[in-house]
């Protein structure tokens, strides 16, 4: 496993980041100072995002979102923009209080907190909504997927691409993996996490992110206690072992073929730096 340490200025911690490789990633940190490829980076244009996300879209663009909770027709005027290379607002549009996201070549794939669900705030009383580059949605899951069919899950905890045409999701409370179709829309567990009484590991539960890497599921789990997170993996029997230790985050965010992005985002302990994880 190889850990790659991303430095960069902050006084406390890393509000959000996304990362595609060494030469594209985004951070924005507490001072609200975003950094493009490690240099300081200026949008040009009017925009105000109290709570940022972010997602990388391409070499040359990437999507800044204001997470903060839009609750009425007012905030509709636009909380996301995309970014070109230059600092350029190309467009803008309301995907409302996103928690997680997840971007492919056609689609932004955006799920909500568990506490939207019974309100009427837009989009995030449907748990995970489909959006185009156009900010027009195109699947609801509370709204489009047929009663029958939904999964019992609270909020959904991270993404994994698999392909441009399929992801994978990771609910709570039970943490089924469930692939999502994004060629239909569709949804289907393809395995249950063990519980936490039967893995006999006590430290795993909650992970907060996941890849694959062969056969083999990798998992993050921060412990906000320690200041750190640890990595875990589960082999094709589901037996689960700690392989190693990152610097914490509340958004760790799991990539293709076992790789991670941690961007450090609080705790007391001294790793004030983001990381990039090769397993």
């Amino acid at each position: 496993m190889k850990i790659t340490d991303i430095p960069h200025d902050c006084k406390k911690f890393f509000l959000n980041g996304a990362f595609a490789s060494m030469e594209n990633y985004v951070l924005i940190n507490d001072e609200k100072e975003i950094f493009r490829n490690g240099r300081l980076f200026k949008i040009k244009g009017n925009y105000s995002c109290e709570h940022p996300k972010l997602e990388i879209l391409s070499s040359k663009k990437f999507i800044l979102i204001d997470s903060g909770l839009h609750t009425n027709s007012k905030d509709e005027r636009g909380n996301a923009w995309i970014i070109n290379e230059n600092g350029q607002i190309e467009k803008s549009f309301f995907l409302g209080s996103v928690h997680r996201i997840l971007a492919t070549k056609k689609y932004l794939i955006c799920s909500y907190i568990g506490s939207q669900l019974d309100t009427n705030w837009k989009y995030g009383q449907n748990g995970i909504v489909v959006f185009n580059y156009e900010g027009e949605s195109k699947f609801e899951y509370y709204k489009d997927e047929a009663k029958h069919k939904w999964l019992n899950w609270i909020e959904n905890y991270s993404f994994y691409k698999q392909s441009e045409n399929s992801i994978y999701y990771m609910p709570y409370p039970k943490f089924p993996i469930v692939e999502f179709r994004l060629t239909d829309f569709s949804s289907e567990i393809r395995f249950q996490i063990p519980s936490e009484n039967e893995l006999g590991v006590n430290e795993f539960w909650n992970p907060k992110a996941f890849s694959k890497k062969g056969n083999d599921w990798f998992f993050i789990t921060p412990d906000i206690e320690k200041s750190y997170s640890r990595i875990f993996k589960m082999n094709s029997k589901k037996r689960v072992e700690q392989i190693g230790t990152c610097c914490f985050s509340h958004f760790p965010k799991g990539m293709e073929g076992g790789k991670f992005f941690i961007p450090f985002s609080g705790g007391t302990g001294k790793q004030r730096k983001c990381q990039f994880i090769e397993i």
